[in-house]
């Protein structure tokens, strides 16, 4: 009978202590790791920091999600490069970073990459290729432009809407080398929301929609903001990391145009209403007029400076929808309806945008 007693007392305890290790082992070990004596001996593995709350054990991430985005997304993007010099003394020099965008060679970039004038520009893909760039589309309304080339199959990137970044959120600057296989990159951290525009005035004609992030010495044109999911959150023009929500309706309008820019022109410009701000000062939320242009398709459909536009094209303009987004998809030569509010009354504005030049 002792034996057998024994026996059970062993499996019993065994049992009790598996239970305790995979309910409540990590939670100890975070607690332990926690002590400054004993995270100093490096008892404890994986060392990356450890979040404990009522709940549940939290591993934060460490620096290898860096490296492992970087590396992730190198195959996504390309560097644009000119040939400087002939002969023996012929040269590429990068000048800046693309965005694979479509498999059958279309890529995004900046006009800030293809800079200086009177050169032969390429494509280097992150495997060393080498196509000639065939095509420029350059953006009226941003420094963004599309240049098509011979390259096949190739890997695209994924975007994240800019509503879904936060402040305080870790942002990668990913430009590839024109080594092989090799990526550099800087990090950043997002400043403030992308719907976050009280105080700023828009143009009714030209693309603002930005992620602010905290500077960073090093960047070139087209420089790719990637989140640590390995998606893109915007691209650097020079100055400012345009928000791939931009890009996106850039590059889809573009395909949609059969391969054409087509930008509408309104000819006004405005400030976003936020909800806290309209309550303040008693008015409608949304845009705001601010100025409108003599003769500009704005002037002619009636638009006056105080109007606030709070819907275009049966879109509600609110704080999570900026007018921007509204008023670049409408198509030059088609009547866009504005909902305003002019002195306290709702009536509503018919404008046919030109086509930006």
């Amino acid at each position: 009978m002792r034996k057998i007693h024994v026996l059970i007392i062993v499996i019993v305890a065994s049992f009790i202590a598996l239970a305790v290790q995979v309910l409540f082992g990590n939670f100890l070990s975070a607690r332990l790791a926690t002590l400054p004596y004993l995270r100093n001996l490096d008892l404890f593995n994986p060392r990356a920091p450890i979040v404990v709350n009522n709940r549940e054990t939290v591993r934060v991430s460490d620096a290898n999600d860096a490296v492992e985005t970087a590396n992730g997304v190198k195959s996504k993007l390309a560097t644009i490069v000119y040939y400087e010099g002939t002969g023996d003394a012929a040269r590429i020099v990068a000048s800046g970073g693309a965005l694979n965008w479509t498999a059958d060679g279309y890529f995004v970039t900046t006009t800030g990459a293809m800079a200086v004038a009177n050169k032969t520009y390429a494509v280097v893909l992150n495997n060393g290729d080498i196509f000639p760039i065939k095509a420029v589309y350059p953006d009226t309304a941003s420094a963004l432009a599309i240049v098509s080339t011979d390259a096949r199959n190739q890997s695209t990137i994924e975007s994240v809407s800019g509503s879904d970044l936060r402040p305080g959120q870790k942002i990668l600057m990913v430009l590839n080398s024109l080594s092989p296989n090799k990526n550099t990159f800087l990090e950043s951290y997002v400043r403030s929301f992308v719907l976050d525009v009280a105080g700023i005035e828009f143009s009714s004609d030209l693309v603002k929609r930005k992620v602010t992030i905290q500077d960073v010495a090093g960047l070139v044109p087209g420089h790719a903001a990637i989140n640590l999911d390995g998606r893109l959150a915007g691209m650097w023009d020079g100055a400012n990391v345009i928000s791939s929500d931009a890009i996106q309706s850039f590059a889809n309008n573009f395909f949609t145009d059969n391969m054409q820019i087509i930008r509408p022109s309104f000819g006004f410009t405005y400030r976003q209403l936020s909800s806290t701000e309209a309550r303040a000062l008693q008015l409608q939320v949304g845009a705001q007029i601010t100025t409108v242009v003599p003769n500009s398709p704005a002037a002619v459909g009636g638009l006056l400076v105080g109007d606030i536009i709070t819907a275009a094209n049966g879109q509600k303009i609110e704080d999570s929808t900026l007018l921007e987004g509204a008023l670049s998809n409408a198509t030059p030569g088609e009547v866009s309806t504005l909902t305003v509010s002019r002195k306290g009354q709702l009536t509503s504005v018919l404008i046919t945008p030109k086509i930006l030049e």
